[in-house]
């Protein structure tokens, strides 16, 4: 049996971001919840965004998780606390809902490795599973 070894980044070389401090996000929550009361908002995070996120948010799971919950809120609006995709579906989801992306850079780790320059190599194991396979591509 053949172990692969994984080297990891020594300790120093690893970012760590420090939790806000309760006197600075206590203010901050309540003037988010103030704001969510007035618009009929509702917060929904992805599991990875940072604790502070995930306090003030009404519901915190998965891609999957997020989407069931943009579908059946009764919020006039949604604030998406996550990558474009999942905003996206989430207006697909609430045609008639303002929903809001807070970090416009927000960008799922994947979509920085698959680049133009890789595609061809990725089309040809998504062409064995059928003659004629589709693509859905969203251009910005």
């Amino acid at each position: 049996m053949n172990e692969t070894k994984v080297q990891l980044p020594p300790a120093d070389r690893l970012k760590f971001r420090a939790p806000m401090s309760r006197e600075r996000f206590t203010p901050l929550a309540a003037e988010i919840y103030a704001l969510k009361k007035q618009l009929n908002a509702v917060i929904l995070a992805h599991n990875y965004q940072v604790a502070e996120i995930q306090d003030v948010a009404d519901y915190v799971g998965d891609s999957l998780g997020l989407a069931q919950q943009a579908e059946k809120t009764s919020a006039d609006v949604i604030v998406f606390c996550g990558v474009h995709f999942m905003a996206e579906t989430a207006k697909i989801l609430n045609p008639g809902k303002i929903v809001v992306l807070p970090d416009a850079n927000a960008a799922a780790r994947w979509k920085k490795v698959v680049r133009r320059k890789n595609s061809k190599r990725c089309r040809k194991p998504i062409q064995t599973f059928g003659p004629s396979p589709t693509s859905i591509a969203v251009r910005r």
